[in-house]
């Protein structure tokens, strides 16, 4: 009798508490759309989807996904469809947008992000003009294509590395900066689901383009998460990882806001999901490069896993490597064997195995033989 009073009991307060999570999980959804509206509300007051204010782009986002996906703009009222055209035009026609002169992430992020969205929804390509502007004959995918462009450009060049600016972008340019990189990556998610979606435009094909920036990018934000000490995240333990507001910035300067772009920004990546190691926060980035061929050494914390290679300018008989490792304190050692022969019976330097040996012990510098060819890959053994 008591066991079945307990049992009785336990499904009571497991129903009291399903209750109240559904409710408070109710009264969230209730304070969340509330909070939309009354943006909105300001918004359409104070002008925001007919005049610069420095973020139409978000203003217009916003007014797209008010309601449940995929509404957007098909699913607007006649009134809120010309704010939404009207916002669409000063992206494409103002200065601070599509017409600027070169990149700048913030107003170029929300532009693809909106632009994209506003398209793929069933927005006109030429949107109808607030006063002041003019989009007669201007093309909404043109403006996203030229901002792609610009935004591909102004990409850091260099391969991704810890505290290194490989993979993100600053403000105006190439740089070390998470805030700005964050909007960015945003809009270029967007820009490749506008493609992937609605066809590729006739100029070029932009999505392999557009997957190679983030994949850059997450493999950047992988590579640059920090384990913080006497600062936020610093209470779960030896594998708990964050991000700051630069790429280089160390122990206890993460944030939560960062720290939440740092894990989207990984996510955007090929093949990556909330199961990839770095995400998780497990230690991942023992590694080595050279600036030309790039060549990364992968590891979940002292396990090495992967090592892919990029290719040589002209054949060398050995070189050296920079070395990184985090955790730091392993020492790799790479050989390769077992070369393919061109038909000429001249062997080509393309490795079909390597052998890879790594032991605990502080190293900096790691001599090679032998340079790989591109995009070789394999899982070390020894």
């Amino acid at each position: 009798m008591k066991q079945t009073t307990l049992s009785i009991l336990c499904v009571a307060a497991l129903s009291a508490l399903a209750t109240g999570a559904q409710a408070s999980h109710q009264n969230f959804k209730d304070d969340v759309n509330a909070a939309i509206d009354a943006g909105l509300a300001f918004a359409r007051a104070n002008n925001y989807f007919t005049t610069d204010i420095a973020a139409n782009g978000l203003a217009l986002l916003t007014l797209l996904e008010k309601e449940s996906l995929p509404a957007g703009y098909n699913g607007l009222s006649a009134a809120d469809k010309t704010l939404a055209q009207n916002a669409a035009c000063i992206l494409i026609d103002s200065g601070s947008y599509g017409d600027r002169g070169g990149f700048y992430s913030y107003y170029d992020g929300q532009a693809m992000m909106a632009l994209s969205v506003y398209l793929a929804t069933g927005g006109p390509d030429n949107p109808v003009a607030p006063a002041g502007y003019n989009c007669a004959g201007r093309s909404a995918r043109q403006t996203i294509d030229k901002v792609v462009d610009r935004t591909l450009t102004a990409q850091s060049p260099e391969a991704p590395a810890p505290n290194g600016r490989g993979g993100y972008w600053d403000y105006q340019g190439p740089g070390y900066d998470s805030s700005t990189t964050q909007l960015t990556l945003a809009g270029m998610s967007a820009a490749k689901g506008f493609y992937s979606g609605m066809g590729e435009s006739a100029d070029k094909n932009r999505i392999p383009l557009i997957t190679a920036a983030l994949d850059k990018t997450s493999l950047a934000y992988s590579l640059n998460g920090e384990q913080n000490v006497g600062a936020q995240f610093d209470t779960c333990g030896a594998g708990c990882f964050g991000h700051g507001y630069q790429s280089y910035y160390g122990a206890g300067n993460n944030s939560s806001q960062q720290t939440a772009s740092g894990t989207w920004g990984q996510l955007v990546g090929t093949g990556k999901n909330l199961n990839d190691p770095s995400i998780q926060g497990i230690s991942v980035g023992c590694g080595m490069r050279i600036a030309t061929p790039p060549i990364f050494v992968r590891t979940v914390g002292r396990r090495l896993i992967s090592i892919t290679c990029g290719l040589p300018p002209r054949p060398t008989t050995s070189f050296k490597i920079q070395g990184w490792c985090r955790p730091r304190g392993i020492s790799i050692q790479v050989t390769w064997a077992r070369y393919r022969l061109s038909r000429g019976g001249k062997r080509t330097g393309i490795p079909t195995r390597m052998r890879v040996r790594h032991r605990v012990a502080p190293v900096q510098r790691v001599t090679t033989r032998e340079p790989p060819t591109a995009g070789t890959t394999t899982t070390p053994t020894g």
